[in-house]
């Protein structure tokens, strides 16, 4: 990495320059030289990264205690250098309450169950000169309760930490909600959004400003290259803080080292929401466009390259400037996170046979050769199965399945939550061809499939940094041109997401980037189901006819919502659609549906600035909210853990859904 690269030069220099230092071999200098231009290999742009995303927890275990580990990444290393990434994202390295590593105890050191921190820069260390950045979670929405700077806020009232936390005290804590919670035995009250063991941090506090940059600094001397930082929206109640935080935030850590990238994660699907992000942040992860791109797989097919474009220019008219131009600003592309249903389970249902297979090397080819920067959920690229809504016992929530490498499920290193915490994974089941032993060394699986695309988009860097333009869907099959190579040439690329052959004419010669065959002009092409193909050619033609493709990103478009009540709803009832597009209020009037003389409740939801959202039905409060028949609650206190989601598309933009209860009657 360029930090290090530079300051081993300057010692070298002064080794050389001493009169009475020691003298180096010739060997000895080769040796730092080599050490050196490891280090540079790490000095690439934010748009070049491709990701690979590590629960630590759950990926190797190196001591045989159950539990994942940073020395178990460094045993992995050549396995991880195989997929082709280029940067490694550490899932909760900090010290922790808890398995998921959010509410973070310690901010200076690194979760005791991974390892210590020797052990974090060892695994720095070997990234580096193997040519992978590291990212870490920088978790600083809210802290543990147990955190030092929380004790002592409510220790010492008069301290510099009081101010680091939204306390309230005597006639204040009259204005309190929901999320307000008492100190007992005081009159204090604190903002914890997301519970009482999650105090929320106060960025309104230039204190706290300086010591998260204190803390940001450690990290990167450290050797980290990369901080992701959750749940963006909720790091305050007033959004302008939120902004102004991020922005200066960012300024600071690309100050001291502009290679560090700065990535948010924003659950929101209204680009005017996300806008104010691009102006703030390097890069975050763009729900619309991802789940465009994921439900494309499924009954939804969807325009995601108008989505991207669409979302560039909202964030360009936003900044006043060319996006690009905007501190390499970009967005990721992840189709499975620690709070979200791994992949497989998302475009299959979790049923085995072929179409799943064809299905996740099709989830492979789009996410390599789609616009932003690639995230591989670690498990996505074997095909590991899993629901975030139905993992483990409450006490155990966030523990991630384990990595799946042998073939019968056990082995060293293979992480064993029975051995740490007494129970069995769900989703292993052995000789079922989800592992690294099985796939490794076949050709045709979803693992080489991931290093194939890995391989073919690091070759084609137009794909990091070019300019996408769709041709269109057609029967199911997307088209799009990637342009803005040195050489002058464009890349054109389709996917066929069903499981009917397509045929095409191409109208240029053009080369087939997987097996380099090259066919001319006028060539007609047969493009089998769930298989994709990557020409480059050259010129400005449009490289297949167009008109015979529809785009579908267009304004006033809108859906049709239609709920038919169970049978103890009420007249006098008001039902509310609450979801990613009103912030999850549950009883927004612009949300409030229609009731229709049949009983049933309608309300039409605009769609001009998002193509997919995810929603519930409520009677006005979440206490009052829709429940399966059999009273299997959907929802876990205000967060939306399990939902109704819609894509839009031209032929399906009026639905009709069937509430079978409400959770209070």
């Amino acid at each position: 990495m360029k930090r290090k690269a530079l300051l081993l030069a300057f010692c070298l220099g002064a080794m050389l320059c001493g009169c009475n230092e020691k003298t180096y071999s010739e060997e000895e200098l080769l040796k730092e030289k080599a050490a050196s231009a490891t280090e540079i290999a790490t000095d690439f742009s934010k748009e070049d990264s491709i990701i690979y995303q590590v629960n630590v927890r759950s990926f190797y275990d190196s001591d045989g205690d159950g539990i994942g580990d940073f020395e178990g990444i460094v045993e992995k290393m050549d396995y991880i250098k195989s997929l082709g990434v280029n940067e490694l994202w550490l899932i909760s390295a900090m010290k922790s309450n808890s398995n998921d590593g959010y509410d973070v105890i310690d901010y200076y050191d690194v979760e005791e169950s991974f390892g210590n921190m020797n052990d974090f820069e060892n695994l720095i260390d070997t990234c580096h000169k193997n040519g992978i950045k590291v990212m870490i979670d920088f978790s600083v929405n809210f802290t543990a309760d147990s955190n030092m700077w929380f004790s002592e806020a409510i220790r010492d009232p008069l301290s510099e930490y009081a101010e680091y936390y939204h306390l309230y005290r005597g006639e204040q804590s009259r204005v309190m909600g929901d999320n307000y919670h008492k100190i007992s035995n005081s009159d204090v009250y604190y903002w914890g959004h997301y519970g009482a063991s999650y105090p929320n941090l106060n960025f309104s506090s230039s204190l706290l400003r300086k010591k998260i940059e204190d803390v940001a600094k450690f990290w990167i001397e450290k050797g980290v290259d990369g901080f992701a930082i959750d749940k963006c929206k909720r790091l305050d109640k007033d959004e302008s803080v939120i902004h102004d935080w991020l922005k200066n935030f960012t300024k600071y850590v690309n100050n001291v080292d502009p290679d560090v990238m700065v990535m948010g994660r924003i659950t929101s699907y209204k680009y005017g929401l996300l806008s104010p992000y691009a102006a703030s942040l390097n890069a975050f992860v763009q729900y619309p466009y991802k789940d465009a791109l994921v439900g494309s797989i499924n009954d939804s097919v969807d325009d995601y390259i108008s989505e991207y474009n669409y979302g560039m220019k909202c964030y360009s008219e936003y900044i006043k400037t060319d996006i690009k131009g905007h501190d390499n600003f970009v967005f990721s592309v992840n189709t499975s996170d620690v709070i979200e249903d791994r992949v497989a389970s998302r475009i299959t249902n979790g049923v085995m046979g072929e179409l799943y297979w064809d299905k996740l090397k099709m989830m492979a080819a789009m996410v390599l050769t789609s616009p932003g920067i690639p995230v591989i959920y670690f498990g996505d690229e074997i095909g590991m199965k899993e629901l975030a809504t139905n993992k483990y016992e409450d006490s155990l929530t966030m523990l991630r399945e384990p990595m799946e490498w042998t073939k019968i499920g056990m082995g060293a290193g293979v992480v064993n939550y029975e051995t740490a915490y007494g129970i069995e994974s769900k989703y292993a089941k052995p000789s079922d061809g989800i592992s690294v032993e099985e796939q490794d060394n076949d050709e045709d699986s979803v693992l080489n499939y991931y290093r194939k695309f890995v391989k073919l988009r690091k070759e084609n860097p137009t794909f990091a940094d070019g300019a996408y333009e769709t041709i269109g869907i057609k029967d199911k099959t997307i088209a799009y041109t990637v342009k803005g190579a040195v050489d002058g040439s464009a890349l054109l690329v389709l996917h066929n997401v069903s499981n009917e052959d397509m045929m095409f004419r191409l109208q240029v010669d053009a080369t087939n980037l997987l097996d380099n065959v090259i066919y001319e002009k006028g060539t007609e092409l047969v493009l089998g189901g769930y298989k994709s193909v990557i020409f480059k050619y050259f010129g400005d033609s449009v490289p297949l006819d167009e008109n015979k493709f529809v785009k579908f990103y267009e304004k006033g478009r809108k859906v049709k919502i239609t709920v038919k009540p169970p049978a103890r709803t009420f007249e006098t009832d008001n039902l509310f659609v609450a979801g990613t597009f009103s912030g999850w209020e549950p009883n927004d009037e612009k949300y409030k549906m229609t009731r229709n003389s049949d009983g049933t409740y309608s309300i039409e939801i605009p769609m001009d600035d998002i193509s997919s959202f995810e929603y519930k039905i409520t009677r006005g409060s979440w206490d009052f909210r829709e429940q399966l028949a059999n009273g299997s609650d959907n929802i876990s206190g205000s967060n939306v853990t399990y939902n109704r989601s819609y894509s839009y598309s031209p032929d399906n933009n009026d639905i009709t859904i069937v509430v079978e209860k409400w959770s209070d009657r």
